[in-house]
Formats: structure tokens, sequence, C-alpha cells
């Protein structure tokens, strides 16, 4: 669930119920132009194991509001193991007229 807070008087505008992600230690958002990515990349303790993803929403679903479809995005490190310390945020880039996410 994505929730919009307003900023004059943080007050609960909307909300937005993410299928295909499940929230249970989000680490990070960003977005560009086009898409919302929600980050899940941490490892909580080993907990996650080799479990690491990124949700990919496209931005007019959101501004439509109810609910939105995602798109998972699966990845791992070449010297990923359980007890790995994995990273706790990203951001996008404009790089060369396209757009890297990290």
């Amino acid at each position: 669930m994505l929730y919009e807070i307003s900023p004059n008087n943080c007050s609960l505008n909307s909300s937005l119920l993410i299928n295909g992600v499940q929230n249970i230690d989000w680490e990070d958002i960003t977005a560009d132009e086009e898409s919302v990515f929600i980050a899940d990349i941490g490892n909580n303790s080993g907990a996650c194991e080799k479990i690491l993803k990124f949700g990919k929403v496209n931005r007019d679903q959101l501004i439509s509001g109810g609910s939105a479809a995602s798109q998972t995005i699966h990845i791992s490190y070449a010297s990923q193991t359980v007890d790995f310390n994995f990273c706790q945020s990203f951001y996008t880039i404009r790089c060369r007229g396209t757009h890297e996410h990290w």
C-alpha cells in the first residue's frame, strides 16, 4: 500500500494498493517520468535469503488511484550469500538521454 500525504497539513490524501508487491520491509522508493520503483532489497539479518526484488508500477496507474499492477524485477549479487549485507537504498538517474535504474 502506498499513501499520499499532504505536504500542507500531513493529512492522508489517498492510498493505493500495489498488486504483486507485498510490503514486508520495503527499503526505498524512487521514480522517473514513467514509473515508480519500490525496492525490497535488504537482507533483514539473513531472513530474506536470496529474495531481492523491485516492484515497477506505471505512474499513470498511480494517478488513477484504487489499485495498480506491478512488474516484479528479481535481482541478485554475484557474491551473494544468505548472510550477505544487502543495500538499503537506490535511485534513478538520467544518463545520455536514457534512464538507468540503480
